[in-house]
């Protein structure tokens, strides 16, 4: 009878500790990512208000295009339109740990970036997007 109530406290104390291990790990998960998401702000570069916790606010990762209901293109242009008035703004790109994502809309900043990083052999690598209204 008393091995029966050790064995009762055991798996209570088991239980609890895998709950509060669970909780701990979501809050640790939470807690990273709303540190990971204000990397633009604490820079000072403009970013899009809305940071859906995932799915990121960069163009390429809306659910509306996974989903195929918009283009990827309309919401570039919608979010160039948002951000004429700046050289670049920041998103975040999807996942756990989103990575950021600087997007240059002045095309003399374009130029000037290109021409630093076009020598051959160059070590850093960039994407170039530009939008034509």
């Amino acid at each position: 009878m008393l091995g029966a109530r050790v064995d009762d406290v055991i798996e209570d104390k088991m239980l609890l500790e895998i709950v509060l291990l669970l909780v701990a790990g979501a809050a640790f998960v939470y807690f990273r990512f709303q540190y990971k998401t204000t990397y633009w702000a604490n820079m000072g570069v403009r970013q899009p208000e809305k940071t859906p916790f995932i799915n990121g606010n960069n163009c390429a990762s809306a659910p509306e295009v996974a989903s195929k209901k918009v283009h990827l293109n309309d919401i570039s242009v919608a979010q160039y339109r948002e951000f004429r008035d700046v050289p670049f703004y920041g998103t975040y790109a999807f996942g756990v740990t989103p990575y950021r994502v600087l997007t240059v809309t002045d095309l003399d900043l374009i130029k000037n970036i290109y021409g630093a990083y076009s020598k051959p052999r160059s070590p850093k690598t960039f994407r170039l997007n530009v939008y034509i209204q």
